[in-house]
Formats: C-alpha cells, structure tokens, sequence
C-alpha cells in the first residue's frame, strides 16, 4: 500500500479482508498496529474508488494521536480535517468550532478523511427520513389508518426524533449531508447501548 513501508503480513491481510467486506472489526493486540491498519484500509478503499470520505470516531483523549498518526502515515495530509480543532491547529478540539468544521464538509469535497470525537459524532442530528428508516420494521405494527395506532405511531416517533436529534437540531448540520461514506470507530464498545 502506497505510503506503507513497514505493514506486517497480517496488517496487509486485515486491510485486504476490510477492503474485501467493507465492514469488519480489527482485535489485534496492543500495539500490534490496529491503528495504523484501520487507516491504511480507509486509504486503500479511498484509492481504488470503493470510499470517498471516512470519518474517524475516537474518544476525545486520542485525537491528536489519530491525527499524529495519520499525518505521519500519509505523504499529503491536505485532505485530513479534525472536527473542532479550528483549522487543524489541534491546540484544543473545541465543540464551539463544530458548526463551521462540520459546514466545511459540506462545501469542499477535499475532506477525505475526518477525525472527530465520540461527542461530536453524537451530537449531529440526523433527519426524521432517516430515523423513520431505520424504525421502519418496528413500525410496520401500527395500521395508521386507526387513529390509536396513528396516535401510537406518532407518540414513539417523537419521542425517537427528539432523542436522536437532541438540541443541535439546526445549529449542526445532518449527519446525511456531510457526505461521510465510511466509520471507523476507535472504542466501539462506547456505543453499545
């Protein structure tokens, strides 16, 4: 993999069984490299055209080091962004910088790859489409056409919507138009309930 120069045999086997699946979990062991296979993967799928954009979930406390790490890993960084670092200056990830960094994916399609907390990802509202969506199959109980099930329907709607989209509804951007193509969870077990 271009920009790769010490990859084991079986970092390049995960990043051929990632690129293969597009899904997966990497559970090597500590410091056999999980890190830097999870973003020579995003890169591979960014070259040959599977992914465009890949979003970086960490925990708040490793943020400089995914991007340490990534800057080190690849040869042109122009195209990595942090979410609330105020131009990558990553003196301090700031959620008042998260409007005007998150706007910034949707006006450039240069962001190919976005790191960004656990708390900001959190934060980003999703749209009622979405949410219906992905309840859809629970929802397929209700006969709207009887007004208890209406009424049903719309109470367990709100109640999701108002969950799932929390007080940043128009202050941030839904996540649908950043035009994320790919996550990588560092921690994943944080987002388990």
């Amino acid at each position: 993999f271009e920009g790769f120069e010490a990859l084991q045999t079986y970092q390049n086997a995960e990043i051929r069984r990632l690129s293969r699946r597009f899904e997966g979990i990497t559970g090597f062991d500590v410091g056999l490299g999980k890190t830097m296979t999870a973003i020579a993967a995003a890169i591979n799928l960014h070259n040959i055209g599977i992914k465009k954009r890949t979003v970086f979930v960490v925990p708040s406390h490793t943020i400089s080091k995914w991007y340490k790490d990534i800057t080190m890993t690849k040869t042109d960084s122009s195209d990595v962004l942090v979410i609330g670092s105020k131009e990558n200056s990553l003196d301090a990830v700031n959620s008042s910088h998260y409007g005007a960094d998150f706007n910034l994916l949707i006006k450039s399609k240069q962001w190919r790859i976005v790191v960004m907390t656990s708390d900001a990802f959190t934060m980003l509202p999703l749209k009622d489409s979405t949410i219906e969506k992905y309840y859809e199959r629970k929802l397929s109980k209700y006969d709207r056409s009887k007004d208890k099930d209406a009424q049903a329907y719309k109470a367990f709607m709100a109640d999701k919507i108002s969950d799932l989209q929390g007080s940043e509804k128009g202050r941030l951007p839904y996540f649908e138009d950043l035009g994320i193509d790919s996550i990588l969870f560092d921690q994943a077990q944080m987002f388990k309930t």
